[in-house]
């Protein structure tokens, strides 16, 4: 959904802003999940956050174009 997305969009402009506050804030979700026993979700989130811990935040700015755009780009390994 719209709102899905763009609380997606938000997690992202957070992490890039400030990593340990959403690390924080996603092992919170992760043990409300094992607490009320759904291992599964747990375990993604776990899996995120571990994904989260291991990314690098780059950021280029080229004067010379005269174009204004955001990227960004995930990979996973």
């Amino acid at each position: 959904t719209i709102k899905e997305y763009r609380k997606n969009i938000d997690d992202v402009v957070n992490h890039i802003n400030n990593k340990t506050k959403l690390i924080s804030k996603l092992e919170a979700k992760m043990y409300k999940y094992a607490d009320s026993l759904q291992f599964e979700e747990a375990k993604r989130v776990k899996d995120g956050i571990e994904a989260i811990r291991r990314s690098v935040v780059m950021s280029n700015m080229d004067f010379l174009k005269d174009e204004n755009f955001d990227a960004i780009s995930l990979s996973s390994s």
